[in-house]
C-alpha cells in the first residue's frame, strides 16, 4: 500500500502485522489498540494520530513522523527508529523503548521521554 492515505480514519484494533505500508499517511487517524508489529512503514506519517495501546514491536519506522501523536501504552520493543521524528511527542507512557532507539531518532526539547531514557546531547536530525 505505497503512499496509502488513511487520514482521519478509524482503524481501532486493526491487525496490520507484517504489512508493507511505505509512506503511509495516518494523520489524525484513530489506531487505538492496532497491531502494527513487524510492519514496514518507512517515511509514514502518524502526526496527531491516536495510537493508544497500539503495537509497533519490531516495526520499521525509519524517517516516519509522530508529531503530536497520542502514544500512551503503545509498545515500541525493537522498533527501528532511524531518524524517526518524535518532535513534540509524549513518550512517557510507552513500553519497550530503549536508549539506542532514541539516539537514532529525531526530537527536541518538546519531546517527553520515558523514565530512564535521556535525550542525546544532540539529536541527529538537521532541519
Amino acid at each position: 500500500l505505497y503512499r496509502a492515505s488513511f487520514t482521519g480514519t478509524t482503524l481501532t484494533g486493526a491487525d496490520l502485522r507484517n504489512s508493507s505500508l511505505p509512506r503511509v499517511d495516518f494523520t489524525g487517524a484513530n489506531l487505538q489498540g492496532a497491531d502494527l508489529s513487524k510492519a514496514d512503514m518507512i517515511r509514514g506519517t502518524f502526526d496527531g494520530a491516536d495510537l493508544t495501546d497500539s503495537s509497533f514491536a519490531s516495526a520499521i519506522l525509519a524517517r516516519a513522523s509522530f508529531k503530536a501523536a497520542v502514544l500512551n501504552g503503545s509498545d515500541w520493543r525493537s522498533a527501528y527508529l532511524y531518524r524517526t521524528n518524535l518532535t513534540g511527542a509524549d513518550l512517557s507512557g510507552v513500553k519497550g523503548l530503549e536508549q539506542l532507539q532514541i539516539q537514532q531518532s529525531c526530537g527536541d526539547e518538546t519531546t517527553v521521554l520515558p523514565a530512564g531514557i535521556t535525550a542525546p546531547d544532540s539529536w541527529p536530525c538537521v532541519e
